[in-house]
């Protein structure tokens, strides 16, 4: 494989960074009304995505983000009443974040917005680009490697079952 010129990984990276800046932009539009940030939406979709209860480092494990990050949208999220803290049954120094009902109702819903926001930004493709670019994000995700798997799961220690 020819590795890039400087300029085009250049290029490229602008690219694709304000790709996904128009794909935020057009989801805080769409997340606006809701009262939910951006971030904030991406916490509530991962614990509805995990369908379980989680620790705070496992939220922010699983989004790539500081603990301290996760400790103040959870705060935030907690006071809207979309999730709330309980006792982890099986670490008694352990804390789990889950949705409450209502939060899980919201959930649904901004992934529903989430899906119609990718929607909009990919809308000027040909289906066939977006089966291309599907298939390369794919690619891109698989080859991260072992680092970059912590954006992607919860850490080990963290994924005890429920009884």
């Amino acid at each position: 494989m020819q590795p890039m010129r400087s300029r085009d990984a250049f290029d490229l990276g602008d690219g694709l960074a304000d790709v996904v800046r128009h794909l935020q932009r057009a989801e805080e539009a769409l997340l606006e009304p809701m009262g939910v940030t951006w971030a904030q939406a991406r916490v509530m979709r991962a614990i509805l995505g995990l369908g379980r209860p989680v620790h705070m480092g496992g939220i922010a494990h699983h989004l790539g983000i500081v603990p301290r990050s996760a400790t103040s949208m959870v705060d935030e999220l907690e006071r809207n009443g979309l999730v709330e803290r309980r006792a982890d049954p099986d670490d008694r120094r352990g804390v789990l974040v889950d949705l409450t009902p209502r939060g899980r109702t919201v959930a649904v819903e901004l992934r529903r917005l989430h899906q119609r926001a990718v929607a909009q930004v990919l809308a000027p493709l040909p289906k066939d680009d977006r089966a291309e670019l599907e298939r390369v994000v794919g690619a891109l995700r698989a080859r991260r490697g072992p680092g970059a798997a912590r954006a992607a799961c919860i850490p080990p220690e963290r994924t005890r079952s429920r009884p």
